[in-house]
């Protein structure tokens, strides 16, 4: 049954709804629609909970990558550990090479990146933006992603396009 947002909450008070719990659900309504406002979204009905949900979730994850932005790694946070595009991995110590896994590209996907395993002989085609991950605990230990003879290279999904098609940047992709 569809009923706006509005309705739904105004609704309790033809059930019976004590008069506190009536203002508490008030005072909810007038929260939600100001974290709504802010996330720059309207709960116009129910179902735009699971959008403000998901907003909020994606903003939450935003601002957790540039929390961690001074630290200077870029990448994403996979399974405890991190896939580092970039970061003070050089000084880790290298340890044998992990097996290539798609929820690896899948995770470097959603915080930005386009990566890929690239066989050794075509590294010159990720161009100047591509770098080797390397997954870490960014305390004392680093090591590529391979699959045979290629190794799991990325690059940013924002880079500036060579014929000028895109001028977007997204936010800082720091993590």
């Amino acid at each position: 049954m569809a009923c706006s947002f509005r309705k739904h909450v105004c609704s309790f008070s033809s059930l019976g709804v004590a008069g506190d719990q009536r203002r508490r659900i008030r005072d909810l309504k007038t929260a939600l629609d100001v974290v709504a406002v802010a996330a720059g979204s309207t709960l116009s009905d129910a179902s735009d909970l699971n959008n403000l949900s998901e907003k909020l979730k994606q903003l939450d994850r935003e601002a957790a990558a540039v929390l961690s932005a001074s630290s200077g790694w870029l990448g994403a946070k996979w399974n405890g550990k991190f896939l580092a595009y970039e970061g003070a991995y050089e000084a880790l110590q290298r340890i044998e090479d992990r097996n290539f896994m798609k929820l690896l590209k899948e995770a470097l996907k959603a915080a930005g990146y386009n990566a890929a395993p690239y066989d050794e002989n075509n590294f010159a085609a990720i161009g100047d933006t591509g770098r080797f991950v390397q997954l870490t605990d960014r305390k004392s230990w680093r090591c590529r992603v391979a699959s045979g003879t290629a190794w799991l290279l990325a690059r940013p999904a924002w880079r500036r396009r060579r014929r000028g098609l895109s001028s977007d940047y997204p936010r800082d992709r720091r993590a």
